[in-house]
């Protein structure tokens, strides 16, 4: 087992990851990844539903907590989706994949372009510098916060691995 997670295994003759977990209402699923991908992170939650992760964050409760999971659209365009609990809310920003420069972006590209050449980058880098926040809700982009990504959820404590 790796990095004490019992629902991710590295299957070395195959040079990837096994993880395991349950996406509700469908049961176990197994999915593979490479070693560059984000699934190695403790941040990383894999295919849950918005509303789960959403309700595990606002159960913990903390500004800056945060997780990554995969964009339910599932297109290489927009791959995932930064999670972030801030001021008693729940932002979801979109993780963008730029094809053209193989690099990583947040957000719609309305407002500024800022790009990385990973998500890890894209997680370490709000770690220094903050994060704007928008709510999706607010029509005028007017009502922007900002945090910092302070810690990842803790996975064991939200969700089960079986």
């Amino acid at each position: 087992m790796r990095e004490g997670r019992p629902w991710r295994c590295w299957t070395p003759a195959k040079d990837y990851f096994m993880l395991l977990y349950l996406d509700l209402g469908k049961g176990t699923q197994t999915h593979g990844a490479s070693l560059t991908d984000v699934q190695h992170n403790e941040w990383y939650i894999g295919e849950y539903s918005r509303q789960a992760v959403e309700e595990a964050l606002m159960k913990e409760k903390k500004d800056g907590s945060f997780l990554v999971r995969d964009c339910s659209t599932k297109s290489s365009a927009e791959p995932y989706v930064l999670v972030v609990f801030h001021g008693n809310k729940v932002y979801n920003v979109k993780i963008r994949f730029l094809e053209r420069n193989q690099q990583f972006a947040l957000g719609t590209g309305l407002r500024g372009d800022e790009k990385f050449n990973s998500v890890e980058d894209i997680i370490e880098h709000h770690k220094h510098f903050p994060i704007i926040l928008i709510d999706g809700k607010d029509k005028t982009g007017v009502h922007r916060g900002q945090c910092y990504l302070t810690q990842p959820l803790p996975l064991n404590r939200h969700f089960s691995p079986w």
